[in-house]
């Protein structure tokens, strides 16, 4: 079952207790929160990342290819809050940088749960 959203664009979830909107992506394992900076998409209408002791630096970043356009990443692992379901440790990239190459994009939740090994998350 999909939680009701309340927004028209999109669906409202939590990542470390920050509200975000994404658009809901059923072909994509990615959960993904806008960064601080203006290059990550970061806007009142989507929400933004500040940094959360709560959550933990994987120490790793990457570039993804998806919507369009380059997306620089870096990937913690915290809390999710989805409607009235809570997932916790799960991982999440903080989009840190985009460039754009044709092609719409937006900030995605992914809802695909089995996953290939190769593909992040």
């Amino acid at each position: 079952m999909v939680p009701t959203v309340d927004c028209p664009t999109g669906a409202s979830y939590s990542v470390e207790g920050q509200r975000f909107r994404a658009v809901l992506d059923t072909g994509s394992p990615f959960l993904l929160v806008p960064g601080r900076l203006p290059a990550s998409g970061c806007d009142d209408r989507w929400g933004c990342f500040a940094d959360s002791t709560a959550s933990v630096a994987l120490g790793d970043a990457t570039t993804e290819g998806f919507g369009g356009q380059d997306v620089g990443v870096e990937w913690r692992r915290g809390r999710l809050d989805f409607g009235d379901f809570s997932f916790s440790p799960i991982n999440f990239g903080v989009v840190t940088s985009s460039v754009r190459k044709g092609g719409t994009s937006a900030i995605y939740l992914g809802l695909v749960r089995d996953r290939v090994p190769r593909v992040r998350p």
